[in-house]
């Protein structure tokens, strides 16, 4: 007797192939068909005894026609993975999570020798998000050299206070296209609130949505990076769009720059890009990088 197992996905993935990396993506990415529904872009996998067969592309919830799954060694097989509790990040004065701002007087950002200096992106109250608890952390706070040309940028959060850099030597190395940035250099963001709301297509259509927590969406490769200290994939932790509601704060860089001014106050990704962290609480490290269109 066959066999028919569905499962939904905040991805589009064309080729399938049955391996490691490719069950950790459909694993991190998992979702319910509602958030689904309520995405941009996503899919569903129709799996018959166990082998995937069938990709349905879903883009703000219309459904287009069946393509039968593509693979060059072997189709993957179906895994019942737990879904993913998918939420958007979204402006909220009451929100009790921030977006920007300056770090508290406690937290050490980190220093390096590249021309454009970490910026402190916010911090996430994890005992406050259900779904955050498994960091194992109370409050993370995110910093990121977001005006360099970064590549994958891995932070040590054994002290969650001071993180340290651990490719030390590459992110030294990382350019920056804006001119007049110096080591040393350091701004500010306004602090947004913001707070944790499930998926509405409302979200997107208003432009209120400033990232997201729960399972990627990736723009580019999917990719899950893997610990330098312990070579296990990590796990999702949030992302984070170029955002118009970006505001300058305080600096002590030459804001009379626009190119530079734009770039933060848009909070400036690659143009239109996408921050994405990963973490893994068991080797207490973070990996940074950003995809764009």
């Amino acid at each position: 007797m066959s066999t028919k197992e569905v499962s939904y996905y905040s991805n589009v993935i064309f080729d399938l192939d049955e391996n490691e990396e490719m069950q950790l993506i459909l694993a991190q990415s998992k979702i319910d068909k509602k958030t689904a529904d309520n995405l941009e872009g996503a899919m569903k996998l129709v799996y018959k005894n166990g082998i995937a067969k069938e990709v349905i592309c879903i883009e703000e919830g219309e459904y287009e026609e069946p393509f039968e799954v593509r693979f060059q060694t072997e189709p993957i097989k179906f895994v019942d993975y737990p879904e993913n509790i998918y939420n958007s990040i979204i402006i909220d004065p009451m929100g009790k999570h921030v977006i920007g701002g300056e770090p508290p007087s406690y937290f050490e950002p980190p220093v390096t020798k590249s021309k454009a200096p970490f910026m402190y992106i916010g911090n996430l109250d994890c005992n406050l998000e259900e779904s955050l608890k498994w960091t194992g952390f109370s409050i993370f706070h995110l910093v990121c050299p977001i005006l360099a040309e970064i590549e994958v940028i891995y932070l040590d959060y054994t002290n969650p206070n001071k993180p340290e850099v651990i490719n030390y030597k590459e992110v030294n190395s990382f350019e920056t296209p804006f001119e007049g940035l110096n080591y040393g250099d350091n701004f500010f963001l306004k602090a947004t609130n913001v707070s944790f709301k499930k998926q509405k297509m409302d979200y997107i259509y208003e432009s209120k949505i400033m990232g997201n927590i729960g399972a990627p969406s990736w723009i580019q490769s999917e990719i899950i990076p893997r610990c330098p200290k312990s070579l296990k994939p990590m796990k999702f932790l949030v992302s984070l769009e170029t955002s118009r509601f970006g505001e300058i704060n305080s600096s002590n860089v030459n804001i009379n720059d626009e190119p530079i001014a734009t770039s933060i106050n848009l909070f400036n990704s690659w143009g239109c890009g996408t921050l994405f962290v990963f973490y893994l609480p068991e080797s207490k490290t973070a990996a940074y990088f950003i995809q764009n269109t």
